[in-house]
């Protein structure tokens, strides 16, 4: 619905009504364009961090292997459960000990592959 210029208002407030409306329009317009804003910029946001899962930390974790001359497997867990944004993955070698190492997920706001976090455990 559009409002129509009020005709029948002698001339100087007819020119009042039309400012008024010009700046209320504008403050509505620009109202509408930052709402469209910021529903591109979440939809945006949440898609992106959707779309990289477990498989990205996984080639992470292979590349990170492929570093090291003796890796002949990466295993990841599926799951992230401590919820800092990575998950453990596991670099098996050649007749030596496994490394553990902990590479990002789709949640997390960084990328890669870095050593485990020191957890003590308490038992209560």
């Amino acid at each position: 619905m559009r409002l129509r210029r009020p005709d029948h208002l002698p001339h100087g407030e007819r020119e009042g009504f039309d400012c008024y409306w010009k700046q209320t329009r504008s403050l509505v317009t620009f109202i509408h364009v930052l709402v469209v804003i910021g529903v591109v910029l979440i939809a945006g946001v949440s898609f992106s961090q959707c779309a990289k899962g477990n498989g990205d930390a996984h080639r992470d974790a292979l590349q990170w292997a492929s570093q090291i001359s003796d890796a002949t497997q990466v295993t990841c867990t599926e799951r992230d459960t401590d919820g800092d944004g990575y998950i453990s993955c596991t670099v098996f070698r050649r007749e030596m000990d496994p490394i553990f190492i902990e590479c990002a997920t789709g949640v997390a706001w960084t990328s890669g592959c870095r050593a485990p976090k020191a957890v003590i455990r308490t038992h209560q």
